[in-house]
């Protein structure tokens, strides 16, 4: 399914290989008992050397559309691989600890998220009008900020008055 994510087919398709991928490696993990954090421990380094040179690569051949459809889904990868190890890092030297809340509204958050966020950030744009660089940086910075907290109080209350239906949404039934 991960090769389907790089042929040029159709972008409906594309968007649903995306997310059934995503959806079963979370789901091979999850079934077969793997850590995230030990399981990518290895390649902790590679991601911030890769990170980063992916970055370059994506600037320096931007002109060529098949090259950054490639370098953008490497940078996918590097990139959940930097971040399950940076977050492995922050909980083993105690710097921030995992809150049960957030981590129960992640799965939700996940499968909720697409279906508002192109819209959102459609409105934030039309209503704020950012003219710079900057203020397009921070438009978009904050409809993100607005939609992760607008979800986590939607699994709030979903939780607290309607656990039957939240249960049912996000696939525990």
């Amino acid at each position: 399914m991960g090769v389907c994510l790089i042929l040029p087919l159709n972008w409906r398709f594309n968007l649903l290989a995306n997310a059934f991928f995503f959806f079963s490696w979370g789901a091979y993990m999850s079934i077969n008992r793997k850590d995230i954090f030990t399981s990518f421990s290895p390649y902790f380094k590679w991601t911030l050397i890769l990170y980063p040179l992916l970055g370059i690569a994506h600037m320096c051949f931007h002109d060529n559309v098949e090259l950054v459809k490639i370098i953008k889904l490497a940078n996918v990868f590097v990139s959940l691989l930097l971040a399950y190890n940076l977050a492995a890092w922050l909980l083993k030297k105690s710097y921030v600890s995992v809150s049960p809340f957030l981590a129960s509204a992640s799965f939700f958050i996940y499968v909720s998220h697409a279906l508002i966020c192109n819209r959102m950030v459609k409105i934030f744009f039309m209503i704020l009008r950012p003219d710079t660089d900057l203020e397009i940086i921070f438009t978009y910075i904050g409809a993100e900020v607005f939609i992760v907290i607008s979800l986590l109080g939607a699994f709030w209350l979903l939780r607290r008055y309607f656990p039957g239906l939240l249960k049912v949404v996000a696939g525990r039934k």
